[in-house]
């Protein structure tokens, strides 16, 4: 056996380079994949429906605004169940954070649909999410633009950034530039994130670098996109 040592790879020489090297090369896919999911990884502000007219539906938000989330249920379900789209979408999203029930992702999935169908923006957010992610349903790219674009045309504001997302990721980058700037022009920060990947001036002059370390990270060691650390 020869006795001259064999040279190695410097990132295996330095694991902790190695390390963040990996760290580095994961961040924007991780990021992105947040962003979108996020109303199945952790409970974005509801609506206050204050739209919604029945009494009882609010002895339900009051239930819940109490952490009663076994009462909150007992007094939706019923209405979930003589179709009004605001109590299917509080049931789905009781489902979908097991609140007061037994987590369930096809539950979830299945009183969104309902309540979508119905024009219930929130359900079809949380729908076109839950067809991205592949979270009680088969994933499908198809069914989340749709509904992701349903929400958005409603006024849905993270939908227009999820929308906008996707259509970035299929090519599509004029419609994504709209969709982007809706989002911007209703407050959204992100989407000036965003929109300056492709190279628009006016919103590389809108950002203020010093409120996304996170994002000025991945650009400046990647020299590629920018995606959210959450919002």
């Amino acid at each position: 056996m020869s006795d001259v040592p064999t040279s190695r790879p410097f990132y295996r020489r330095r694991p902790v380079l190695s390390g963040l090297l990996a760290l580095v090369v994961m961040m924007p896919v991780v990021y992105a994949g947040l962003y979108a999911a996020a109303p199945l990884l952790w409970p974005h502000p509801p609506p206050d429906h204050s739209d919604v007219t029945n009494p009882r539906f609010h002895e339900g938000l009051a239930a819940y605004g109490k952490a009663d989330y076994r009462t909150a249920m007992d007094i939706w379900l019923p209405l979930a169940r003589a179709g009004l789209p605001a109590a299917q979408y509080r049931v789905g999203r009781l489902f979908s954070f097991g609140e007061g029930v037994t987590h369930s992702d096809e539950e979830a999935f299945r009183w969104y649909l309902l309540a979508a169908e119905q024009g219930q923006m929130n359900a079809q957010y949380n729908l076109g999410a839950s067809y991205w992610a592949g979270k009680g349903v088969v994933q499908n790219q198809n069914h989340s633009d749709y509904w992701f674009h349903a929400a958005a045309e409603q006024g849905h504001v993270m939908a227009m950034v999820s929308y906008a997302h996707n259509l970035r990721e299929q090519g599509r980058i004029d419609e994504a530039s709209v969709w982007f700037w809706k989002a911007s022009n209703r407050g959204n920060k992100f989407a000036l994130v965003f929109l300056s990947t492709f190279g628009d001036k006016e919103a590389r002059a809108m950002e203020d670098w010093s409120d996304y370390p996170c994002l000025y990270f991945v650009n400046g060691l990647m020299n590629r996109s920018h995606y959210p650390c959450g919002q």
